[in-house]
């Protein structure tokens, strides 16, 4: 195994050893179990298991810009957008649901290190305040919207539905999945108010 390859598969098994059992129940004997290597081995990657740690944290922000594509994408309508923030939010959530360690450190491990949390707390709300400028730039989203604001609840909720449907242990078929991405995304940008008349080009749920 070459040496960035070794290093991956030692940040991979370190994530699944983190995930299930925090930080602090984490010691570096555990983590060289799970990737079965010694701990001379790890020790040439990373100084510490608090260094093993932060290069998770880099390798899930990675993962999760890549998924997300950090620059928003023009739009020229509400459907469009609707559309788009469908897409994007399918792409997040498989990528929860096929590696339920990557939401467990960055919705659970982290938040026992409140600046790492909010670090990554920021990074993501960032980006949403970016669509939603773009949005208010192209006449699709209200000016009067807080910018701010609607990017910090609409990342909260993602969130809790996050932790709701995928850290409990459900498994959800692709076809469920993308029903109840539908639902999400009808109700952020459209809310509760006449559901069923908004021209999204998806059949009512």
């Amino acid at each position: 195994m070459r040496a960035e390859e070794r290093k991956i598969h030692i940040i991979n098994s370190a994530k699944r050893v983190f995930g299930r059992h925090g930080y602090h129940k984490t010691n570096i004997a555990m983590i060289c179990a799970q990737a079965s290597i010694g701990r001379g081995t790890l020790y040439l990657y990373f100084k510490n298991k608090k260094a093993v740690f932060e290069a998770i944290i880099d390798d899930l922000v990675g993962q999760a810009a890549r998924v997300l594509n950090e620059d928003p994408v023009p739009v020229s309508s509400r459907e469009e957008l609707y559309r788009t923030q469908i897409e994007r939010f399918e792409r997040i959530l498989v990528l929860v649901q096929q590696d339920r360690d990557f939401a467990r450190v960055a919705f659970g491990v982290s938040n026992e290190f409140p600046k790492i949390r909010q670090e990554i707390d920021r990074y993501f709300i960032s980006l949403l305040e970016k669509e939603i400028d773009l949005g208010k730039s192209m006449g699709i989203i209200s000016t009067s919207v807080d910018t701010e604001l609607a990017a910090v609840k609409l990342y909260g909720g993602t969130e809790k539905i996050i932790t709701h449907y995928f850290l409990s242990g459900k498994r959800l078929s692709r076809k469920r999945l993308r029903r109840l991405i539908e639902q999400i995304t009808r109700l952020d940008m459209f809310g509760f108010l006449n559901f069923d008349e908004v021209k999204t080009g998806e059949r009512p749920l």
